[in-house]
């Protein structure tokens, strides 16, 4: 896997486990595109569901994206909360990445 800020190591291992179970996969089957601090501009956390308003605020967190097989699986997370499972379909972009985490406690 790529390197990684070493406070983004557990949540990209939360993720990859759930990849793997999800997709009935081994983890080394699992690649890492990306692992970073980021803005979500709201609390839908780049990852919106139809119909569903949410809290329109700055909210620190984190992106992860991971590779099997040529096709991306995104995970996304805010301050303490465990990574999920966000469908390609639905993904946005973040407000700004960061490279910070002071948020994330």
């Amino acid at each position: 896997m790529k390197e990684i800020d070493p406070r983004l190591e557990s949540f990209v291992a939360e993720a990859a486990s759930d990849l793997a179970r999800r997709l009935k996969i081994d983890e080394d089957e699992i690649e890492l595109a990306e692992a970073r601090f980021v803005t979500w501009p709201n609390s839908a956390l780049g990852c919106p569901e139809p119909d569903i308003m949410y809290t329109q605020a700055l909210v620190p967190g984190y992106r992860i994206r991971l590779i099997v097989n040529g096709r991306s699986h995104h995970f996304h997370g805010a301050r303490d909360r465990p990574p999920f499972h966000c469908p390609a379909e639905r993904v946005s972009a973040p407000a700004a990445r960061s490279g910070e985490s002071k948020d994330l406690r």
